[in-house]
Parts: C-alpha cells; structure tokens; sequence
C-alpha cells in the first residue's frame, strides 16, 4: 500500500511502506540524491581573464598581476575554506596571499565566507 496524494510524513511510517511501489534502481536513485544533497555545491569555476580585468580596474597593472598569481596559487584556500597553509606562510608573503584572496572573495561574491575565515583562523 503506497502514499496517495500529499500526506505529511509521520515518525509512524516507515522508510519501507513510503518506498514499497517503487523498483530497487529508484530505491538506489533516491539514496544517492540524498547523498548528494547533503554535500555543499562545488563552487564555480572561476574566470581568470575577467577576474583579471576586475583587477585592472582597481590597482596599477603590476599589482594586479601579483594579485592574480597569488590568488591562482592559493585559491583553493577560498574553496575549501582551510586557511592552515597561510598560517605557516611568513608575514611578508602572507599579507599579499590575504590581499589576493580579499580579491577574489569580491570578485566571486564571497566576502562573508573570507571574513568567516579570517574570524576564525585570527588573520588581520
């Protein structure tokens, strides 16, 4: 006996009677949607030209070239969120990787998450 219209789900029904009519690939479907649905979106892949040229517009074409190598090389800082290898960089390169990634957080409309990051690894 399956569901029938749009009856709330109960603590009383059981993973079985919600998924009887269904065949054992949609049974697997379903559980690899909720798996999916519990990780968080990769972020998009990021446009270097534009991200480039956003640069441009806001600092002398030297600095924006050191921005931009900075910022590829350390950008998966930004994506995963693990600020642990900029902790172990020296002071000096340190705050040009934190001006690169201030940036990029702009750039790709992330600032909340840079700030979080540098809340919480206690960068200034």
């Amino acid at each position: 006996m399956g569901r029938k219209g749009f009856e709330p789900l109960t603590p009383a029904m059981s993973r079985q009677n919600l998924l009887g009519n269904l065949t054992s690939n949609e049974t697997e479907q379903i559980g690899r949607a909720r798996w999916f649905e519990s990780d968080p979106p990769p972020p998009p892949p990021i446009d270097w030209q534009q991200f480039h040229q956003f640069l441009q517009q806001r600092m002398t074409a030297k600095t924006a070239e050191d921005r931009l190598r900075y910022a590829k090389q350390f950008c998966s800082i930004l994506q995963n969120g693990d600020a642990h290898s900029l902790l172990s960089a020296p002071p000096n390169k340190r705050i040009h990787v934190m001006k690169a990634l201030s940036s990029l957080a702009r750039f790709t409309g992330r600032s909340d998450v840079w700030q979080q990051m540098r809340t919480k690894y206690q960068l200034s």
